[in-house]
């Protein structure tokens, strides 16, 4: 903290510039989960798509 006292509006303003600064992540340290391979969700997306286009035109067929 500074050497000087801070007035109560300065002091909320130090609080949220520290709180904020403290909670930002490392822009170094990839994120879990985040976009790592992101073919794999494509992948399972056109799976689904493809099974409900089967399910859908066996459904279809007359019986």
């Amino acid at each position: 903290m500074p050497d000087t006292p801070l007035r109560p509006e300065e002091m909320e303003t130090y609080k949220t510039d520290v709180a904020t600064d403290a909670e930002a992540p490392d822009p170094t340290v990839p994120t879990p989960g985040g976009d790592a391979r992101p073919w794999i969700r494509i992948g399972v997306l056109l799976l689904v798509l493809f099974v409900a286009v089967i399910v859908l035109g066996l459904a279809m067929i007359p019986r």
